[in-house]
């Protein structure tokens, strides 16, 4: 019989960060970063390493990415990108409750591109997200942007933007 309870859970998180980071990752040190996961962690009985398609929400009719991902807890994983509405690029953040994701508000303080590009999670109330903005379309001077979660909302947070690109 196989098994869907946190130990899977936890394996599924390993595996989905794992392969979020391998944009960045050679090919040698993706195979290393599995072996090591895998092998320190076990493979939980009954439960087979594997892909699972799990549904995530959609913002509006156009492109919706997602390019990185942190993990507190098998019940606890932020995923941050950004998706295109009303014709610029608006931040996107989902949040795993160990169940399902979640759309969960986020500023966009750029008045045309908002983008989020990594995510780091301290504690269930110190999340952290970087990414850019620009507020104008003909002359984009990318400025950056960081967000920080409390626990209750996303906030925009201190950076050391010196002025642009």
């Amino acid at each position: 019989h196989r098994r869907t309870g946190a130990a899977c859970a936890v394996l599924v998180v390993v595996v989905l960060a794992i392969a979020v980071m391998g944009i960045a990752m050679t090919q040698t040190t993706r195979a290393q970063a599995r072996i090591t996961n895998i092998s320190e962690q076990g493979i939980p009985q009954g439960c087979s390493p594997a892909w699972y398609v799990v549904p995530s929400q959609d913002v509006g009719a156009g492109d919706n990415s997602l390019y990185s991902v942190a993990a507190i807890a098998p019940n606890d994983v932020w995923a941050v990108g950004s998706y295109t509405g009303t014709g610029r690029y608006l931040t996107l953040i989902q949040h795993w409750d160990g169940a399902q994701w979640s759309i969960v508000p986020s500023p966009n303080p750029g008045q045309y591109n908002n983008e989020l590009a990594g995510v780091s999670a301290v504690a269930s109330n110190d999340v952290w997200a970087v990414g850019k903005y620009n507020n104008d379309p003909v002359h984009p001077t990318h400025h950056l942007l960081t967000l920080h979660w409390d626990g209750v909302q996303w906030d925009v947070g201190p950076n050391p933007d010196p002025g642009g690109n």
